[in-house]
């Protein structure tokens, strides 16, 4: 089974955006909407608390909420369909 999460981190430099993808490997992850982050864990090895923690190790002065979600989530979007966007995919294909 897969762990899902959501982190709303608004307060996210580029560089600490970068700094956090790196500590998440060995799962997937989406960040097509500034200041927010989808995450699926297939190994089930992460926590809220984990992934909170690695957004607190990238700087000083960052907000953060993150969020288990329960394997029955809904979800719903109006993304752009330009030529080449494929966030919408990534969600179809992994959330």
């Amino acid at each position: 089974m897969t762990n899902y999460f959501v982190v709303f981190s608004p307060t996210m430099t580029p560089a600490q955006e970068g700094a956090f993808a790196l500590n998440l490997s060995g799962t997937e992850w989406w960040h097509h909407l500034p200041g927010c982050w989808l995450i699926a864990d297939p190994k089930e090895k992460l926590t809220a608390a984990q992934i909170r923690n690695y957004a607190q190790e990238t700087g000083s002065g960052l907000h953060c909420a993150v969020f288990k979600v329960d394997p029955t989530r809904s979800w719903a979007t109006f993304l752009p369909t330009k030529s080449g966007n494929r966030s919408k995919d990534w969600i179809e294909s992994n959330w």
